[in-house]
């Protein structure tokens, strides 16, 4: 299979992290408040991408690193049961966590201990040529050196591979400058607003103008969330927005990473682009309605199909 990629089987390349997500009454800053509920579950925004993707039936593995204890095995059985090809190597050291605090209104409150991904950049990296996948999703991680593999390996692939790119917080606060050569490779760009605007040092104010310039560089796609307000994706030549389908939300961690992999699955199935937005933004709806990044089951809709 080597050199020969499949028309639609992705990497995730990002941090790996055991969510633990607390229901909090209120915030509070040096003060005390109820803890309402607990809830552990898998996360890292790649790893989220990929575990739906592979629900949906594309074939997906993730690449990265887990520490030698007890979240590094939960997360890895986590990603097995689901079908997740492990591409994994376990270091000595904790497996990176986020704790996460989630009130009444579904606002959240995130502290990331990266542990052992802090470490990425000592493991050997797949050879760029010869890769057995044809798409690599890529998201943000935590520290300077990390970062800097991480991308010199991403501008590293051959032009036959595809790249998504969700940079998050973390990579958006980088600015255009330092992001610019791998947006010119990339084919599918994953923001929220706050990111988009970013990138660019609020020197933009209009999403259109933003999205402009993305596509200048040479990105094929703009997918950005917009809350409450919904969605949109970008071909270059029209904008497509869509509604939230949310009917409640619970808990809004992972939505992103799943609305990425709707698009993603669109995309692999040469959906139309209209139809690549809905279906991101309906998975986006049914993870904000429950704890944690992931659903126990995922169904298409036979009109994707």
């Amino acid at each position: 299979m080597a050199g020969q990629p499949s028309s639609d089987n992705v990497l995730g390349l990002g941090a790996l992290n055991v969510d633990y997500i607390f229901s909090v009454e209120r915030f509070v800053i040096d003060g005390e408040t109820e803890v309402l509920g607990f809830y552990k579950s898998p996360g890292g925004s790649a790893a989220n991408t990929i575990t739906i993707l592979r629900q949906l039936g594309i074939p997906a593995g993730c690449f990265g690193v887990l520490g030698n204890d007890e979240d590094g095995e939960y997360l890895k059985k986590s990603l097995a049961s689901k079908g997740v090809e492990l591409r994994i190597k376990r270091l000595e050291g904790p497996t990176g966590r986020a704790f996460i605090f989630v009130d009444k209104k579904a606002r959240r409150s995130i502290y990331v201990m990266p542990g052992v991904n802090l470490r990425l950049e000592e493991i050997e990296y797949p050879s760029p040529h010869g890769l057995d996948f044809s798409w690599i999703h890529a998201s943000s991680l935590i520290g300077e050196r990390a970062f800097g593999k991480q991308f010199d390996w991403l501008l590293s692939l051959p032009e036959e591979i595809k790249i998504s790119f969700s940079p998050g917080n973390l990579y958006s606060r980088y600015g255009l400058k330092t992001l610019e050569p791998l947006l010119k490779k990339t084919y599918v760009l994953f923001l929220n607003r706050d990111e988009l605007f970013m990138l660019w040092r609020q020197k933009i104010k209009k999403i259109d103008i933003a999205l402009k310039r993305l596509h200048s560089l040479g990105v094929r796609f703009v997918a950005v969330t917009l809350g409450k307000k919904g969605a949109l994706l970008s071909d270059g030549k029209k904008i497509y927005r869509a509604p939230s389908m949310a009917e409640k939300v619970i808990d809004t961690t992972g939505a992103g990473d799943a609305f990425s992999a709707g698009v993603l699955y669109g995309l692999i199935k040469n959906l139309k682009p209209k139809e690549c937005l809905r279906l991101g933004s309906l998975l986006a709806g049914k993870v904000v309605g429950v704890w944690g990044s992931q659903l126990n089951q995922v169904h298409i809709p036979s009109i994707f199909q």
